[in-house]
């Protein structure tokens, strides 16, 4: 028999959810909701900017104006045609058949005494010092003709007259024509002219064969103390003549461009040996004195004065040499001081100048050096001392001012000034032979007095510029606009 039937399968388990499924929340039951397309009329407005009727990119806003900018450019052009403009008429107007304001000299100028461009580098200082000087350098001649005479009852020791001169240099201190120069050279001691009347003798009469050679030395000085040099009488003064001349000079010429000339004053030695000289023609180029120069062993000066090459003394030509040198002492109670050159036997009156071409002494014998060079300096005090005695002043002409501004411009560079300067200065002070030489290396330099003026070109230049920063400024805003 069989037992109760058993079941097959364990009781059945509740049915559970799919564990891979989410399980909502939401009820089985309710009413079903189809399918909707968008908002009810029931749902709050919803904004939507595809379908707004705004516009949905907006432009962006102008750009500003920049009426600065604007105003710039303008100005910028505006002078662009302005300056080129007065450039172009200047250069056109340099170029046309109108003369000059100041036309070249009129009569051939002399040939300067010095060349300053071959004494020093071209366009140096130094060039510029010795071009200030030089017009004012003097070659002076100094004549005396008189008659030897026996002292005690005045007895001719010759029956023609002895004629003897002295050369040397002077420079112009004032534009009337008043030079100071050596004493010695111009106004020598009855001493002197007694020596140089005895040697003369001498001479003829070792020519004459009545007197050896040898023997000359012995017979001046056994001579001098008992014989007498005058003039055509006994007791009058020897004859003398003075003449000066600037530039390139010749010995012996009494004739122009020689100047006669009288000594106003002279010291003796001891008192500084200078001379006061006046020559007969006014508007000669002058030299200005440094009066506080400081003067020291080792300062550096340049020393000018006549010399000649030519063996011939009577009709010798002179022209003026121009050393660099150094102060090698100072006499601390005289303020005279030596140097360390000589420019030649005939630079005695010669001048030492400074850096800026103005005289702090002037050039005499060195008589402790055994040949006697010029190589002593009197102080600019001595020669500022004379003038006062004699009641003369340094002065420069107009004439010597306006050369000295065309130097000035010269050396700058700005020959379009220097020129027409220069030309001025030839036609209202002939002597001055270096304002004519100048006036020439201006011009060929560019600085043609009847070219264009200075200011034309750089003008032109700046005119450019301006036209060059307008239209960049113009471009640059027509393409900032564009982006």
């Amino acid at each position: 028999m069989s037992g109760a039937p058993q079941p097959v399968s364990g009781a059945p388990q509740p049915v559970g959810p799919i564990p891979t499924q989410p399980v909502y929340s939401d009820p089985v039951s309710g009413a079903p909701t189809s399918p909707s397309f968008g908002p009810s009329f029931d749902d709050p407005a919803q904004r939507d900017p595809f379908t707004s009727p705004a516009r949905r990119i907006q432009p962006s806003a102008p750009a500003k104006r920049q009426p600065g900018l604007w105003v710039a450019v303008a100005a910028l052009l505006l002078v662009a045609a302005i300056g080129g403009g007065a450039g172009v008429w200047a250069i056109s107007a340099g170029g046309t058949d109108d003369p000059s304001p100041v036309a070249a000299p009129t009569a051939t100028p002399a040939p300067p005494g010095l060349k300053p461009w071959a004494e020093a580098t071209p366009r140096s200082p130094q060039e510029h010092a010795l071009a200030t000087a030089a017009p004012a350098m003097v070659f002076l001649d100094a004549i005396f003709t008189g008659y030897v005479r026996n002292k005690q009852d005045n007895a001719l020791l010759h029956p023609e007259p002895f004629t003897f001169s002295r050369r040397c240099t002077g420079v112009v201190v004032n534009h009337d024509g008043h030079v100071l120069t050596n004493a010695q050279c111009v106004a020598p001691t009855v001493g002197i002219l007694l020596e140089h009347a005895l040697g003369s003798l001498a001479d003829t009469l070792v020519a004459e064969g009545k007197l050896k050679a040898g023997e000359v030395g012995g017979y001046v000085r056994g001579r001098q103390a008992s014989s007498a040099f005058t003039g055509p009488d006994a007791g009058t003064e020897p004859v003398a003549t003075l003449h000066g001349q600037l530039n390139v000079a010749k010995g012996d010429l009494k004739d122009a461009p020689a100047i006669p000339g009288t000594v106003v004053r002279a010291l003796t030695v001891e008192e500084g040996n200078l001379a006061l000289v006046k020559l007969d023609q006014a508007n000669l180029p002058a030299a200005e004195l440094n009066t506080s120069a400081t003067i020291a062993a080792g300062t550096a000066l340049h020393v000018l004065g006549y010399a000649t090459t030519d063996v011939e003394y009577r009709s010798a030509t002179y022209q003026v040499r121009a050393k660099a040198v150094e102060v090698t002492d100072v006499d601390i109670e005289s303020s005279a001081y030596r140097i360390s050159e000589d420019v030649g036997a005939y630079s005695r009156g010669g001048i030492a100048i400074d850096p800026q071409g103005r005289v702090v002494g002037m050039l005499d014998n060195d008589l402790l050096a055994p040949e006697r060079p010029n190589r002593l300096v009197a102080p600019v005090s001595r020669l500022t001392g004379l003038l006062g005695a004699a009641g003369v002043e340094n002065r420069l002409g107009e004439p010597d001012q306006r050369y000295r501004s065309a130097l000035d411009a010269y050396f700058r560079g700005d020959e379009a000034k220097a020129a027409p300067q220069f030309a001025e200065v030839a036609e209202q002070a002939p002597a001055n032979a270096l304002a004519p030489a100048y006036r020439e290396a201006a011009i060929a330099a560019g600085g043609d007095a009847g070219s264009r003026p200075g200011w034309a070109v750089p003008l032109l230049v700046a005119a450019g510029i301006a036209l060059a920063a307008g239209l960049g400024a113009l471009v640059w805003s027509r393409l900032r606009a564009k982006r």
